[in-house]
C-alpha cells in the first residue's frame, strides 16, 4: 500500500473542538526519505490559508479571553503576519483543504493519506468538528488519523530514557534527542505560524521513523 504522510497545524482562538480557527495549514512529507531535505517533497506545495474570524462568530464557533490575551503577548511581527494577506469563510478554508489533500493523493498516487496533527483532542478535533458542522466528508479516513505528539514522546522516551522515563517528563530532552529543523525547511514561517508548526511536527515524525528505522537495523545481540 502507498501512503502519504501529511502534517496539519491550525492556530486558533480557542482550546476548544468548536474552536474559532485563524490559519490552516498542511505539508506533506515522506517518512521513508534518506535526506533531511527530502522530507519534504519539492514539487508539492504546502497548504495554506487564513479564516474570516467574522464567519466564526456567525457560525457560532468559540473565542476563548485566555486565548486571545496568548496571542496579544506575543510578539507584533507575529500578530501582523496572523492578520495580514487574504482571509476567507472557515467552510471555504477547510474545503479547500479537503481539495489539496485530494489533489496531493492523486498526484503522488497513494491508496492512503495519513493525516498528523500535534496532540489527540485540538487540531483533529477542531478539524472533525468543522467538517460535521458543515456537512462536509472528512478528507481522510478517521482511523487514518495520527496524534504526531505521542509518537514522537513515546517512541524517543523509550529508546533514549527507558530506565528513567525522563522524556515524559521533560518534553524538551525529548525535542534536543531529535535534529533541528533548518530554516530553509520552514517555508519561511516561524513558530506559531501554522506553516512552520505543521513543518516542525512533520520533521520530528519523520526523524522518529528514521530511529525506529535504525533501531530495526541493529544486529541482535
Amino acid at each position: 500500500m502507498k501512503i502519504i504522510d501529511v502534517t496539519l497545524d491550525l492556530e486558533t482562538l480557542s482550546l476548544a473542538a468548536n474552536a474559532a480557527v485563524l490559519q490552516v495549514a498542511a505539508v506533506a512529507a515522506d517518512r521513508y526519505a534518506e535526506a533531511p531535505l527530502s522530507i519534504f517533497p519539492h514539487d508539492i506545495v504546502p497548504f495554506e490559508a487564513k479564516v474570516d474570524l467574522r464567519s466564526c462568530a456567525m457560525e457560532g464557533f468559540d473565542f476563548d479571553n485566555e486565548t486571545l490575551k496568548w496571542w496579544a503577548d506575543k510578539p507584533k511581527a507575529l500578530r501582523d503576519v496572523m492578520a495580514s494577506g487574504d482571509c476567507y469563510p472557515i467552510d471555504e478554508v477547510f474545503q479547500q483543504f479537503s481539495t489539496w489533500i485530494g489533489e496531493v493523493k492523486q498526484y503522488i498516487g497513494a491508496d492512503d493519506i495519513m493525516l498528523w496533527a500535534q496532540g489527540s483532542d485540538m487540531d483533529i478535533a477542531i478539524l472533525r468538528h468543522v467538517f460535521r458542522h458543515f456537512n462536509m466528508e472528512l478528507p481522510c479516513k478517521y482511523w487514518n488519523f495520527r496524534d504526531a505528539r505521542t509518537f514522537i514522546i513515546e517512541v524517543v522516551n523509550s529508546i533514549h530514557y527507558p530506565a528513567s522515563n525522563a522524556g515524559l517528563e521533560d518534553h524538551k530532552k525529548v525535542y534536543d534527542v531529535l535534529p533541528q529543523m533548518p530554516e530553509n525547511a520552514a517555508f519561511g514561517g516561524e513558530a506559531h505560524n501554522a506553516i512552520y508548526d505543521a513543518a516542525r511536527t512533520a520533521w520530528n515524525v519523520c526523524h522518529v521513523f528514521k530511529l525506529l528505522k535504525e533501531m530495526a537495523a541493529r544486529p541482535v545481540s
